[in-house]
């Protein structure tokens, strides 16, 4: 081994080998994702699974899930990692809930590195739509992100693509599970309907026994 490769080996990998270790995590934790929605279908354990990974894998402080209630007015949450409920709440009052609520309507995500909040919220936020069966259902968002050095940093356009990608695991997660819900409702319903039937059949074969008997 020559000189220079030895004193590379001892300074650790370089940036490149980083880079293409960081991609291959990446990778991995989307495909486990990917895995635990295929398999699982409740909703509060799926959402939570993909907010902790993506928080490990960014270093995020925060990260939170907001869905449409049924009417499509409001916005509530649905996953919080790392913050609180209204923590989040505060950060929807203090960026002007239009912001959200733009995201949703444009389909498209958004990188807010200068917020006019206090610090004490955060200072770097990212929005990103949830789009299910080409219906916005909702918002996913990242609260500031740590450096190796523990400052907080900007986000950058690859932080978007990758957030993206989970945005778009999460909106599959809950679209699952709401179409089984629904699958359920109805058959419950189809069930109980079957019941009435029969014992509708049954009190009509009764009484048709009974004037046979006169």
């Amino acid at each position: 081994m020559t000189k220079d490769n030895t004193e590379e080996s001892k300074s650790g990998p370089d940036t490149s080998d980083l880079t293409l270790i960081r991609k291959i995590l990446e990778l991995e934790t989307l495909f486990d994702v990917g895995a635990a929605i295929s398999s699982v279908l409740d909703q509060e354990k799926l959402t939570d699974e993909i907010l902790t990974r993506l928080a490990i894998l960014l270093d995020l402080k925060g990260a939170f899930l907001l869905l449409r209630d049924a009417d499509g007015d409001q916005l509530n949450a649905a996953a919080i990692y790392g913050t609180e409920e209204k923590t989040v709440i505060e950060l929807q009052m203090a960026t002007d809930d239009d912001i959200f609520e733009s995201v949703i309507a444009n389909g498209t995500g958004k990188i807010l590195n200068e917020l006019s909040v206090p610090d004490t919220i955060c200072q770097h936020l990212m929005l990103i739509p949830l789009k299910a069966r080409d219906e916005m259902i909702g918002v996913l968002g990242v609260v500031d992100r740590e450096s190796k050095d523990d400052e907080v940093v900007p986000f950058t356009e690859e932080d978007q693509h990758l957030v993206t990608a989970f945005a778009n695991q999460a909106a599959v997660a809950v679209s699952n599970v709401r179409l089984y819900a629904n699958l359920n409702d109805t058959n419950e319903r189809l069930t109980d309907t079957l019941s009435d039937l029969r014992e509708a059949q049954e009190h009509i074969i009764q009484q048709e026994r009974m004037r046979a008997l006169g």
